[in-house]
């Protein structure tokens, strides 16, 4: 996997990894900032939390974030662990995942409980990070070509994740 990856390299193309499959970290080192290390969810034995991420990034400093909501709300619905792992390792950040997931890993669009929880820790991040919204849609939904209206459901969701990116005010802070 590594070689097929190295022309990465030479293109600058950021490969996101799941820390779990890390077994040679030495290997994974030469590619320095475009290793993107997403954190991750209940299933998986490492990379959940501030202190699993820290021993990683221990071993490939200079390794960048792939920040997943959904994963983070998972391991920690106070969003401690995803407070922590953002005010840690936010200068590694280059992409944020959005979604929610359930116990089986499957993503679903961010419900109303959620998005008060992603406002709160998308506020930690630097707008300029370019977010993927990993949320399903109906299976008739298609990604629209160029030009084309973007279909209510999509339209749906790009609303609430621009929402969570909106100025959090005093009311929205809950303690």
């Amino acid at each position: 996997v590594i070689n097929l990856l190295k022309p990465c390299i030479e293109y600058k193309i950021p490969i996101v990894l799941h820390p779990d499959i890390i077994t040679d970290a030495v290997s994974w080192r030469q590619f320095g900032s475009l290793l993107c290390l997403e954190n991750m969810d209940l299933r998986k034995k490492t990379g959940r939390t501030c202190y699993e991420m820290e021993s990683i990034f221990d071993v490939l400093p200079e390794a960048s974030l792939c920040f997943d909501f959904a994963h983070c709300l998972q391991v920690d619905p106070t969003m401690g662990e995803a407070t922590a792992i953002l005010r840690k390792f936010g200068e590694r950040l280059i992409q944020i995942h959005i979604s929610e997931i359930d116990s089986k890993g499957r993503h679903h669009r961010l419900s109303a409980p959620a998005i008060p929880k992603a406002r709160q820790t998308l506020c930690l991040t630097d707008k300029k990070i370019p977010i993927i919204i990993e949320s399903p849609f109906s299976d008739h939904i298609k990604s629209p070509p160029c030009g084309i209206d973007v279909p209510k459901e999509m339209r749906d969701e790009l609303d609430i994740v621009e929402h969570c990116l909106e100025p959090l005010n005093i009311q929205d802070i809950r303690l």
